[in-house]
């Protein structure tokens, strides 16, 4: 539901700045 989805974007986020 909603939360799946917010807790995707917060890990695709966190790689984005494990990458910078």
């Amino acid at each position: 539901g909603s939360n799946e989805h917010d807790r995707q974007s917060i890990g695709d986020r966190q790689n984005l700045l494990s990458m910078e």
